[in-house]
């Protein structure tokens, strides 16, 4: 069975340039870390790898000169779990994972929320100067409660409701949850004040997928749209992989610049 372990117990300590994040920018859960990662200022000391690709075999690594990844050597991310010495068939093969270098790139971690919490916390050593705090000591208590209610009320039926797939009781459950947090960004530019928090991110990315599927369903809720709109503009909140994985009229070159170079070593 792959492991998840969190960062900062004996498993995993926290230690610059030994770890590499997978992930691949069609997918939000993804998305949720590599934002958490540029706002915290964690590029120089995480490297990352982007599966921008999808194929029969998942989320490909596909680049200009390259039909896979010339660091992993895989073509695929189901690949770099086949490869795992720990790997079972039934085992979910899924992105984001953080590999470790100094267990010749073992996959170590696996859960995107996990992940979120300890770049804001673990990692705060290494974080920016001037990065916000995501994760403020005093408000988590109450964070924790937002992304439980988040998590049921937004994320959860978000696919089936962008999709259209979801009955009529889960679209109506869907649009008050939309006119609560449309509410709340009246009210603040974040979802609870003038910082952004983790929550933002969990949201945020909700909203890019909904906006990207089904630009309807956001028509009628103004805060929501200008709140994404506004952080949509903004480096940190979308690289070049996710701009042109969410639009398919993006001009831009597709790739960050932290992405070709950055390689995992042992420090």
């Amino acid at each position: 069975m792959i492991p998840n372990y969190r960062f900062g117990s004996d498993e995993l300590p926290v230690q610059a340039g030994r770890y590499l994040l997978v992930v691949s920018p069609l997918c939000p859960y993804c998305r949720r870390v590599t934002i958490a990662r540029r706002l915290l200022g964690l590029e120089a000391a995480i490297g990352v790898r982007y599966a921008t690709g999808s194929g029969p075999d998942g989320f490909e690594f596909i680049r200009e000169g390259y039909s896979y990844d010339p660091v992993l050597m895989v073509r695929s991310a189901r690949e770099l779990y086949r490869r795992q010495p720990t790997f079972e068939p039934d085992d979910p093969q899924t992105v984001p994972v953080i590999l470790d270098s100094q267990r010749d790139n073992q996959i170590v971690a696996t859960e995107s929320a996990d992940m979120l919490l300890d770049f804001c916390t673990a990692w705060k050593p290494f974080c920016h100067f001037e990065a916000p705090d995501l994760y403020p000591a005093a408000e988590r208590e109450k964070l924790d409660d937002l992304d439980a209610w988040l998590n049921k009320q937004l994320v959860a039926p978000s696919w089936l409701v962008s999709h259209g797939e979801a009955d009529a009781q889960t679209r109506e459950e869907f649009s008050r949850t939309l006119r609560r947090l449309d509410e709340m960004l009246r009210e603040n530019p974040f979802l609870t004040g003038e910082q952004p928090v983790e929550s933002d991110i969990r949201a945020f990315v909700v909203f890019q997928v909904t906006s990207s599927v089904n630009p309807q369903i956001l028509s009628d809720f103004a805060a929501i749209s200008e709140y994404l709109s506004r952080l949509s503009k903004l480096p940190a909140w979308v690289s070049p992989e996710e701009a042109a994985a969410l639009d398919p009229n993006y001009s831009g070159s597709g790739e960050s610049a932290d992405s070709a170079g950055a390689v995992a070593c042992s420090a």
